[in-house]
């Protein structure tokens, strides 16, 4: 025991290398980076995983490591935590983009809302959507996914092993482009709903001029749309799963590609 004691200040930087890519992940994966969750929950969880992981990583930990060198590679493993939480929070991001412009076709847009779990106020549509892909999420055990490829990027991307290389940079790009690409997709049914709406408005205030449509139909964009959503709810969970699962499956061909 003495002698472990002893040992316990040269493992600290180690130890700092696994912990900062653990609250690279807290900071930006979904769930894990929560305003809900208080500050001293996050610190307690990160620290855990951290003491439990840093067993399986110590073998293949560099044996002497000088300041400069932790100080580097503190920035890279914060850059692999960053990376994997920003990657899994792109279906997110893609679901309050899908919201936000169906809330600006339906005239639903003011009714502005604070939504805890992106610390950044939403709109009404955006905020339902983003429930539900919370509830895909945790039905798919996706937080327990985050946690596994975690502990998969300490195998495939050792401490100290993070470079920046053109399949990093796609990866992210790819994960940007996937988000917009599901956004229209999920906004697309009912943005089409609304156009057919606006259409027949023009057309009738065309025939009718002496009918107010702008008066008597403002409440019509948003009763269809809350319409098709409802109508459409399905298949939009059914693309929030496939969403999921490409991001994952992405992040987990990137961490192959590094052994």
């Amino acid at each position: 025991m003495p002698f472990e004691l002893l040992r316990l200040p040269l493992l600290l930087p180690g130890l700092a290398l696994v912990l900062f890519r653990v609250v690279g992940l807290s900071l930006s994966a979904p769930i894990f980076s929560a305003t809900a969750i208080p500050r001293r929950v996050k610190i307690g969880l990160a620290l855990a995983i951290s003491m439990m992981t840093f067993p399986l990583v110590q073998p293949v930990l560099p044996e002497e490591l000088t300041l400069p060198q932790v100080l580097a590679g503190v920035v890279g493993e914060m850059m692999v935590g960053l990376a994997i939480g920003y990657g899994l929070s792109m279906v997110f991001t893609a679901v309050q983009l899908a919201g936000s412009m169906i809330d600006q076709q339906a005239g639903t847009a003011l009714g502005h809302v604070f939504n805890p779990g992106l610390e950044s106020s939403s709109t009404v549509m955006g905020q339902l959507l983003f429930f539900m892909v919370m509830g895909v999420f945790l039905a798919m055990n996706g937080h327990v996914a985050v946690v596994r490829a975690l502990l998969e990027s300490f195998a495939r991307i050792p401490p100290m092993g993070f470079r920046v290389t053109p399949s990093v940079v796609d990866l992210l790009v790819g994960l940007l482009t996937s988000s917009f690409i599901l956004a229209i997709r999920l906004a697309g049914p009912v943005l089409t709903a609304l156009l057919l709406v606006s259409l027949a408005k023009g057309f009738i205030s065309r025939t009718v001029p002496q009918l107010n449509v702008l008066a008597v139909g403002f409440s019509i964009p948003s009763t269809v749309a809350l319409l098709m959503l409802a109508l459409s709810m399905t298949a939009a969970q059914d693309l929030l799963v496939e969403g999921l699962t490409d991001t994952m499956d992405a992040l987990t061909t990137l961490l192959e590609g590094r052994t």
